[in-house]
Formats: structure tokens, sequence, C-alpha cells
């Protein structure tokens, strides 16, 4: 989308809906979806840019593609925004909050990959025993207990009642390219019911992220996607189930 100003008369366009839909669900603006850049929207916008910690030059009323961007999640904040944001008082988000726990509990599991081993195990029975040793437990049942215990909603929407697997998170979530895969994202190999599934911990590089899968006795173990997709023999799809 393009960059919006204030001006007379006022710019219009049906792109501008997306980006006062993202500042309405971010509880900065309330007006009327309705592809007019007037003044609530320009101060929704500023406001944003002070919550996000954008550097106090470019904290102007203005809005376009780069802040839609950070207000959905598509793109990382940089680490100075980030620092920012927290010196402002606004610390971290609860999504971000989540993903940074989900990868710390991926990778301790990595690290302590001779007391975790594989099996399926239903109703899985470590979603409340948080690094709690030995571990037995299938890919799906690792996903899942590592997004319990980060305090995330379950990624197979069954309320952690103990089921679930590759099938279900499958059917939920949302599909996102795997340039814009972020830490905590999920990698998911075959079709429905699929056969095998990992979690994101790095997207430092952004064609081929590090991930931790846990898919034979021999893991958890952090590899790169390229790897897990050679071992699989196809190319795996990235969900997302944690908004932001």
């Amino acid at each position: 989308m393009k960059t919006y100003y204030l001006t007379n008369p006022l710019q219009r366009g049906k792109d501008l809906i997306r980006l006062q839909v993202a500042l309405h669900e971010a509880k900065f603006y309330f007006g009327p979806h309705d592809g007019i850049f007037g003044a609530g929207t320009a101060h929704a916008c500023e406001t944003a840019k002070y919550h996000l910690g954008y550097p106090r030059r470019a904290i102007r009323p203005s809005g376009g593609q780069t802040l839609l961007d950070y207000l959905n999640g598509s793109r990382h904040l940089p680490a100075a925004y980030r620092a920012r944001r927290h010196a402002r008082g606004y610390g971290i988000s609860k999504a971000e909050t989540q993903r940074e726990a989900i990868v710390k509990y991926a990778l301790w599991a990595a690290h302590h990959e001779r007391e975790i081993h594989y099996a399926q195990v239903r109703p899985m029975d470590h979603l409340r025993k948080i690094e709690v040793l030995p571990w037995w437990a299938d890919c799906s049942e690792f996903v899942t207990t590592i997004y319990k215990w980060a305090n995330a909603e379950d990624p197979n929407r069954r309320e952690y009642d103990g089921e679930g697997w590759t099938g279900t998170l499958l059917e939920n979530g949302i599909y996102i390219p795997v340039f814009q895969a972020k830490p905590a994202d999920v990698a998911i190999w075959g079709r429905y019911p699929g056969h095998h599934t990992a979690v994101i911990t790095s997207t430092v590089l952004k064609h081929d992220p590090m991930i931790v899968s846990h898919g034979m006795e021999r893991g958890p173990l952090e590899i790169r996607l390229s790897t897990e997709n050679s071992i699989q023999g196809s190319q795996a799809v990235i969900k997302r189930y944690i908004r932001g």
C-alpha cells in the first residue's frame, strides 16, 4: 500500500482500510474503517508509532505498508525499536513473550535430548509438568506441550484436553510463507493428516530458518529447515498460531 498523509482534500484509498483495521485491533483507532485518512487515523498512526518504538523523528501523522506490517506481525520490529518501546514503558507484547518462551523451551529440550524419548502418548501427560524429565512424546505432543508451557493458546484448538496431532495442527492456524516466518511458528510436513511437525527457533536466515525437531528417538534436535525437508522428502508448510 502507499503511504498516506494528512492533506486537503483528505487522501482516500481502499488499501487504507487494512491499516485502519490493524490500528483498531491494536486499540489505537476507534473510528470508521472508511478508507479516508482523516485526523483520527493520523493520530492513531502517530500513537502506534510511539508505542512501537519508532525514533521521534519518524513519529509523524502518516501511515503505510511498514506500519501495517509491524502491526500485523508480518515484519519484525528492529531491535532498536523494541528497546525504545521498552524504555517508553510499553515493554514486550504478550505475543512476543509467548514466542520467546516457546523458543526457550524448544532449545531446552534440544539440550536435554538424551532424556527425552520418542513415543506416542495420549492423553499428553507433560502439559503441566514444565521441564520435568524424563519425557516421552511424539512430534505433535512436543509442539503442543511447549506451547502450553509458554501460556500460549492450544495450537490444536482443543483447549489442552490432552489430545491433538499433526492433523489438528494442520486444521488450525494460518499459513505463512517461509520468508515471513517468526520464531515459534510451526513447520508441518505432508498433506492432511500430515506426518511430522517442528518448531521454528530462529529466522536469521529467512529462507532457511532453524527448527527444533522431535521425530525419532534421537531428538529433539536443532537443525535447518532444509535438512528436515530432505529427511521428510517434501517441503514443509509454515503455520502461525500466535497473532503478532
